[in-house]
């Protein structure tokens, strides 16, 4: 089931929004669900929105909105909370890096790098600000993720 989720919200768009959380909220409703089943299958789908909206900041509102719909039914706010907790401190990293010394290839590499740096901690503060716009996580968890 896991990869059938995945699979549904690699393909979320505001187009299709009600079609795929649908589907993904059988998934998770399935009565033939043990606890234990359920609860790795909220993990997992709260694990891949995490990774998908801090890398895609258009679609953070789209995962929130989900999240929260999630929330209505299984009470996930802790589980979300106790995630975003994982990336305490995240947008303090900042990278000295004396390009000076390197290659071409190195420096090219740094520079990828830091773009890619750069992008991540652009999804995860939107990500991050609109789980708390949208009450979701405490006041803390937003301090704690920029050190506030």
């Amino acid at each position: 089931m896991s990869n059938e989720i995945n699979s549904l919200l690699n393909n979320l768009s505001p187009n299709n929004f009600d079609k795929i959380t649908q589907k993904i909220l059988e998934y998770l409703e399935n009565e033939d669900n043990t606890k234990e089943v359920l609860k790795e299958l909220i993990i997992y789908t709260i694990n891949s929105i995490f990774s998908k909206a801090v890398l895609q900041a258009v679609f953070c509102p789209l995962y929130v909105k989900f999240l929260t719909m999630i929330d209505k039914k299984f009470l996930v706010r802790d589980l979300i909370d106790q995630k975003c907790n994982q990336y305490e401190n995240v947008t303090n990293i900042k990278k000295e890096n004396d390009t000076t010394k390197l290659n071409k290839q190195a420096k090219y590499d740094a520079f990828c790098e830091e773009i890619k740096d750069k992008k991540f901690m652009e999804g995860y503060s939107q990500f991050i600000g609109e789980l708390f716009k949208n009450n979701i996580i405490k006041y803390k968890t937003l301090e704690k993720s920029f050190n506030m």
